[in-house]
């Protein structure tokens, strides 16, 4: 037991000092973030077309969503009207999609669900699946992290099982 011990001490101080010099070079890692930003911006910036523009703001998407909600939630606007515009029901249901997902992360559930629910799964082409899946996979799964009630826990955690596993039938192993 006390090279169990000695082993997980190791290992604790080794991610504890990893842990104190990424925090120690935040400065640097913003200004990569930003860097990449603003990269992205002058890239929608260039477009020349709805199509790239409305490829790019995905791309814009990917950065924000983990770093910057608010952001994020208005790049999902923009996406959804390009799609509207260009008329390709697939963009559509593809951004509402990305907006039902920020709105998951932001504790929005009831939101999410009525996004979700205007897509008909049999209208979610096989690529989008995965996206689909794992957008209901983590609004449960965040309800049940949540859920107060045993019996919500119980329901949320076999919703949230029931996705994870037809998210795993449908990608790739």
């Amino acid at each position: 037991f006390g090279a169990i011990a000695a082993d997980n001490s190791a290992v604790t101080d080794s991610l504890t000092r990893v842990l104190r010099q990424t925090i120690a070079n935040r400065d640097a890692y913003a200004r990569q973030k930003e860097d990449r930003l603003i990269n992205l911006r002058k890239e929608i910036s260039a477009a020349t077309d709805d199509l790239r523009r409305f490829h790019a703001l995905d791309a814009l998407l990917n950065e924000y969503q983990a770093y910057n909600t608010d952001s994020a939630f208005a790049i999902c606007g923009r996406r959804e009207a390009l799609a509207r515009k260009i008329g390709d029901p697939y963009l559509m249901r593809n951004a509402a999609m990305n907006s039902a997902n920020v709105l998951a992360y932001t504790g929005m559930y009831k939101e999410a669900f009525d996004i979700m629910d205007t897509i008909p799964s049999h209208r979610v082409p096989e690529y989008m699946r995965p996206f689909r899946y794992h957008i209901l996979r983590t609004i449960y799964g965040l309800m049940d992290d949540y859920a107060v009630r045993p019996e919500d826990h119980d329901r949320y955690r076999a919703l949230t099982r029931q996705y994870l596993d037809s998210l795993m039938a449908v990608n790739e192993p």
